[in-house]
């Protein structure tokens, strides 16, 4: 069976392009559009329940992903997206080389990135053996979608990590061979 992904819809601090991490930004209209849209590829998968971030922008995409699937929402702490202290707020492109830096000391405040992968594979460990019968969806943020997508693919933690975070909405599928749907 699989595992799908999706990224929560845009907010207006992705249109800003603004360090989001823990600072819970609701979706804007768009980002709404975007979740209806990517809803529209569930309605012909069976998905058992939807594991979610307490975030608001994951709870507002997953609750409209929800409207197809009919399916439970289980919201879990471990998705959240990792928590970047004084720099949440802050332009991306001031920033990003410093993000997903395995050997940087994290900023003020923030999660290290090898706990906060570990926070998110801990949960993935937890659910796994579920998938030889079920399908489960993950709503939840770009940052954790880089410890998803190495807990299934691998990942080279030298490369540009920030190429791989999935644009808003977009809808990957875990199994044998990574997809990117949307």
């Amino acid at each position: 069976m699989s595992l799908y992904f999706v990224r929560h819809g845009q907010t207006d601090w992705n249109q800003q392009g603004k360090l989001q991490g823990r600072s819970d930004i609701p979706l804007n209209a768009i980002g709404i559009q975007q979740a209806k849209d990517t809803s529209r590829l569930l309605k012909d998968v069976s998905i058992e329940k939807i594991f979610c971030s307490p975030l608001t922008r994951a709870m507002q995409t997953a609750a409209i992903l929800q409207e197809v699937t009919k399916c439970d929402i289980v919201y879990d702490d471990r998705l959240k997206e990792r928590c970047f202290g004084d720099l949440e707020g802050k332009k991306m492109n001031t920033i990003t080389t410093y993000l997903w830096d395995f050997q940087a000391l994290p900023c003020p405040h923030a999660e290290a990135m090898l706990a906060f992968f570990q926070r998110v594979q801990e949960f993935l460990k937890e659910i796994t053996t579920d998938l030889r019968t079920h399908d489960y969806l993950i709503v939840a943020h770009g940052g954790v979608y880089l410890p998803v997508h190495e807990y299934f693919k691998g990942l080279q933690r030298e490369q540009d990590l920030m190429k791989i975070v999935p644009k808003n909405c977009t809808l990957t599928k875990f199994d044998a061979s990574l997809s990117i749907l949307v």
